[in-house]
């Protein structure tokens, strides 16, 4: 008997990455979410690849359950209402907890990659920002995670009014980090 093992890497590779997302509980995307608008007949390759793609943006924006150890900024220690807010967080991370819940519901889009579902602050520079209840809230608290360390930066509005900063392009919050933990971002700093 001479039969021959027949596979498709790529067809396979689609496959696992539609399990783990189902594993999330995200919604797998269609061919047509991950074209560029236009409907499309992607060879096997081709929505493999576009399909990791997806799968590698959306578990990057995850925080991972694990037991972390929790520091406060000065900025959230100063102030006592904004460390009250945070005692439910800090036991969440110290305990290990899934707090992806709580992260933006863009996390979850199918369409990943258009711009309004990009969040820049966790791309740009690993800040996550967390909502305070699964509802979503007004403020939000952003942490800055550095292998099994949580850094909690502020609690800031979420809203952009024109008198406001706005949150996903400003240099507030790793000012914040330089301020109270150099350390962990000395790499990032341009000496001359």
């Amino acid at each position: 008997m001479n039969e021959k093992l027949k596979f498709n890497f790529w067809r396979d590779l689609s496959n696992e990455v539609k399990n783990r997302l189902k594993g999330l509980e995200y919604t797998i995307p269609s061919d047509l979410d991950l074209s560029s608008g236009a409907t499309q007949n992607f060879s096997d390759r081709v929505r493999a690849e576009k399909l990791l793609k997806h799968f590698c943006s959306i578990t990057l924006r995850r925080i991972p359950a694990i037991n972390y150890e929790v520091h406060f900024s000065g900025l959230v220690e100063s102030e006592r209402e904004k460390l009250s807010r945070c005692e439910a967080f800090k036991n969440a991370f110290i305990n290990g907890m899934d707090v992806n819940h709580l992260i933006s519901n863009k996390a979850k889009s199918v369409k990943q990659f258009k711009k309004e579902n990009l969040d820049l602050m966790r791309s740009e520079w690993g800040i996550y920002h967390l909502h305070f209840a699964a509802e979503r809230t007004a403020d939000l608290l952003f942490v800055y995670i550095c292998g099994d360390n949580a850094y909690f930066l502020d609690i800031l509005p979420h809203g952009q009014d024109a008198d406001e900063i706005d949150l996903w392009c400003n240099k507030h919050l790793v000012e914040v980090i330089h301020s109270n933990w150099p350390e962990i971002i000395k790499q990032f700093v341009y000496q001359v």
